[in-house]
């Protein structure tokens, strides 16, 4: 017997004899017992008394012992009740035990039978008491596991907002650099051209038809030029701002963008194309993240053809009902198939240590989601991979407006 159960009995009986000749044998077995006249008095002294075990008549005045049965499994659920009936009441004892009693004996019960009932109805509450045990511990190591899994999903959630900082900031670093080299060619063409119209100008009188021809170009070229500069300078601002830009972009505007991101991010060796269809041009989406992430995706597809003989990435934008989709392709190493469901996993990353965070795709399928959209990859070994953003859109008539009067205007290729 565990060390822990010292052998209580409550012993519950309307009748003096019966509890004195109970008391006296319980004690000269070893156990310690108490006894109770009634049923309240008896469930009083569970409460106090705490026993292992309750022996409980089952014809009492007041309050039966179907009753006591009923009332103890309430108050102490873990404490066996054996029913103590006469020989011709078994049938009463049997209902008292598909009401919950652990059994019954009947009075006069030898020594040994009453030992070994006891024993069995204790080693009973023993092993409820474990399992009870066990539940509290169990249900306390949910609680616990439930606050480490939310204190680790919080820590996750800042340390993949500081990558994703980090990576914004990179891509802002990649940007500056390529809009400098960007600003040059307008500005050097916008510098001559007024130098040009400086000197002709200068020369005095009207000028001929052919000159006069000549300066509505160059004005209409410095004018386009102004208009590039104009559009990087913005896009500066987006990145340098983020919390006032728009939380919408245009498809366009996201494409030429990563034009500029991708001067400086794709190696001269690796053949790169970038398309947009006219009808896509104009389309607003709901990811103000788009050049980021396809600027994350494009340098995902140089890490995968930068072995390969003949490196070959591609970016196609196009207009599929109300839907905008991109794609980016490369005839890379390809994804084996067993882990390609797990790519956009948080944190899971091929490369190499320090190589990659693990968060690129993740972050881009998130964000597609969040636009109300969707991101899918096909990759096969050997053969490369193919990831594709559908993005529900709307098209900016006023945009759409503009864009086909600067077609119209354009006399000459924009600098």
């Amino acid at each position: 017997m565990s060390p822990e159960f010292d052998r209580r009995v409550l012993v519950i009986d309307d009748s003096p004899l019966v509890r004195g000749a109970l008391l006296q044998k319980l004690e000269e077995l070893g156990f310690l017992a108490l006894a109770a006249a009634d049923g309240q008095e008896g469930l009083s002294a569970l409460g106090h008394f705490h026993p292992d075990v309750v022996l409980c008549d089952l014809d009492m005045p007041g309050m039966t012992g179907l009753e006591v049965v009923a009332a103890a499994r309430e108050r102490a659920p873990t404490t066996p009740v054996l029913i103590l009936t006469v020989a011709d009441a078994s049938e009463f004892a049997v209902k008292a035990m598909r009401e919950g009693a652990f059994g019954y004996l009947v009075k006069g019960v030898d020594d040994a039978v009453l030992r070994h009932e006891l024993g069995s109805a204790i080693r009973h509450r023993q092993l409820l008491e474990h399992n009870r045990r066990l539940e509290e511990d169990n249900r306390r190591y949910r609680r616990d596991l439930e606050r480490m899994v939310e204190e680790k999903t919080r820590e996750l959630i800042k340390l993949r907002d500081r990558k994703a900082h980090a990576e914004k900031l990179s891509a802002l670093a990649t940007f500056v650099a390529g809009a400098a080299h960007e600003l040059n060619n307008p500005l050097a063409a916008i510098i001559s051209n007024l130098g040009w119209l400086e000197q002709v100008l200068g020369q005095g009188g009207a000028p001929d038809a052919a000159t006069a021809s000549e300066i509505r170009q160059a004005l209409e070229e410095t004018t386009q030029c102004a208009g590039r500069i104009g559009r990087i300078v913005e896009a500066l601002q987006r990145y340098a701002h983020p919390a006032a830009a728009s939380e919408e972009c245009e498809v366009g505007m996201a494409i030429e963008e990563l034009k500029i991101l991708c001067r400086e991010r794709v190696p001269a060796n690796v053949s790169l194309s970038i398309e947009v269809d006219g009808a896509a041009r104009n389309l607003e989406v709901g990811f103000p993240d788009l050049v980021l992430v396809l600027t994350n995706l494009v340098t995902n597809s140089v890490h995968a053809v930068e072995s390969r003989p003949s490196p070959r990435i591609s970016v196609k934008a196009w207009r599929e009902g109300e839907w905008a989709k991109v794609e980016v392709v490369d005839n890379g190493c390809g994804i084996p198939r067993e882990i390609l469901s797990r790519v956009c996993d948080p944190f899971f990353t091929t490369k190499r240590p320090g190589h990659g965070t693990g968060m690129g795709l993740s972050l881009a399928q998130q964000a597609s989601q969040a636009a109300g959209g969707e991101l899918s990859i096909e990759s096969e070994l050997g053969v490369g991979t193919t990831v594709t953003i559908s993005l529900p859109a709307e098209e900016e008539v006023a945009a759409a407006a503009i864009g086909s009067e600067m077609e119209l205007r354009a006399g000459a290729p924009l600098c």
